[in-house]
């Protein structure tokens, strides 16, 4: 279940729904579900989608490659234990889990970097008639994307 804790009436049914797991003995799994805003993720997948365009490759090639590994390792990369052999590999974490200062933070290394390296202008979230354009162009593409 989820409960929005900013209401003191939905923090107060998280808490006796809780009490009432906790008197049955049961396993409980508690997540806090901090979102980051809507238009940054739409504006994150259409500034990666421009790229992949500009370069000629996928948008997952360019999400994975470029975004999260060469321009956020630090952010997105971590070692953990294969769950069948037990050893360590390298793993990649979701952009879901970021915050939205993480994610701030990810998107202008990832502009910053594509600019340099890649010689691609990646608009900011204000241009509203860039990323609009941008839109279209992605939408003719999305056959290879």
């Amino acid at each position: 279940m989820k409960f929005n804790t900013q209401s003191d009436e939905e923090a107060q049914k998280c808490y006796d729904y809780i009490s009432e797991l906790i008197q049955k003995q049961t396993v409980i799994e508690v997540l806090d579900k901090r979102k980051r805003s809507l238009n940054q993720n739409a504006y994150l997948h259409l500034i990666i989608g421009w790229l992949a365009v500009q370069l000629g490759e996928s948008i997952e090639y360019v999400k994975t490659e470029i975004y999260k590994k060469e321009a956020n390792k630090a952010l997105f990369s971590y070692w953990g234990k294969h769950p069948k052999t037990g050893n360590r590999k390298k793993y990649l974490k979701s952009s879901a889990k970021l915050t939205s200062s993480e994610m701030t933070s990810s998107i202008d290394r990832f502009r910053n970097l594509a600019s340099g390296k890649y010689e691609t202008y990646l608009p900011a979230p204000n241009e509203d008639q860039f990323l609009r354009q941008i839109e279209v162009e992605i939408e003719k593409n999305k056959e290879w994307l």
